[in-house]
Formats: structure tokens, C-alpha cells, sequence
């Protein structure tokens, strides 16, 4: 576990996942064959679905992808050009506590996420998505603000 009291190794783990996640909003955001695969506008008659849905129709991805990215270069600053010193013993058990209660929100959503597509099948994309957005933006958020409390 002492790769946890680097933050530049940290730093660097955010920001190869969130490349990837990040990149492939980009990619597929307005991209006409995975509009293809989503369910109609207005099929289902879910409030907030459908509101998720208009959005990812109309492009939302991107600003989702760009914020990804933001956050990680926040994330990255404040690792690369703030202290160099390694995370204490106390920091990094307060690390390793978000990191366990990210995991466990994860554990908890992973259930429903399928709940909800195998009620709803024709939503599974749209729900995974969500899920998707809602587990990493809340990591990423709450370790910046981890490194924001360590200045």
C-alpha cells in the first residue's frame, strides 16, 4: 500500500482512467451509429430518464467528457505542483477510507444498475452510462477536494 502515499503515482492512475473515460465520451458523443443504439426520445415514460436521454441525444456527453478532463488537470496540478512531500500516515488512511467508500457506493449501485436493466432493457445504455458518470465524477470530485483540504 505504499503507492497510495504518492500522489504523483495517484495523479497519474486518475488521470490514465479518466483519458479513457474522458476520451470516450468525446468520441462518442453525437457519433451516429451509438445514437443508433439508444432507445427512442420520450419511450419510456420516466421523467429523468428521458430527461437523460435528451441530454445524451444532444450532445451532453461532451460537456461530461470535458469535465472529466478539467478535473483531472486540477487533480494533476495540485499533485505535480504542490507539495512533494508523501502522504503521512493519517492522510493516507483518509485516502484509503474515500477509495473504500467509493468502492462500496460502486458495490451498492452495481445491484440496482442491473435492476434496472433487466426492468427496463431497452434503457441499458442509458443507465450504464449513468452509472458510469455518477461513480467516477463522484471519485474524481471527492479526491480533489482531498487534495484541496491537504493545502
Amino acid at each position: 500500500m505504499t503507492f497510495i502515499t504518492n500522489k504523483v503515482t495517484n495523479a497519474v492512475f486518475i488521470a490514465l482512467l479518466s483519458l479513457v473515460y474522458g476520451g470516450l465520451f468525446l468520441l462518442i458523443s453525437g457519433h451516429m451509429e451509438f445514437l443508433s443504439t439508444l432507445p427512442p426520445k420520450a419511450s419510456v415514460n420516466y421523467g429523468f430518464w428521458n430527461t437523460w436521454l435528451t441530454f445524451i441525444y444532444d450532445g451532453g456527453l461532451t460537456i461530461i467528457g470535458y469535465t472529466i478532463l478539467g478535473i483531472t488537470v486540477a487533480i494533476g496540478g495540485l499533485s505535480f505542483f504542490g507539495s512533494y512531500k508523501k502522504l503521512d500516515e493519517y492522510q493516507s488512511s483518509l485516502l484509503l477510507k474515500v477509495i473504500m467508500v467509493s468502492g462500496l457506493i460502486t458495490l451498492v449501485s452495481f445491484p440496482l444498475l442491473v435492476i434496472n436493466v433487466l426492468s427496463e432493457p431497452l434503457f441499458a445504455i442509458p443507465f450504464t452510462l449513468f452509472f458510469v458518470v455518477v461513480i467516477w465524477l463522484f471519485f474524481q470530485i471527492t479526491y480533489l477536494l482531498f487534495l484541496i483540504k491537504l493545502r
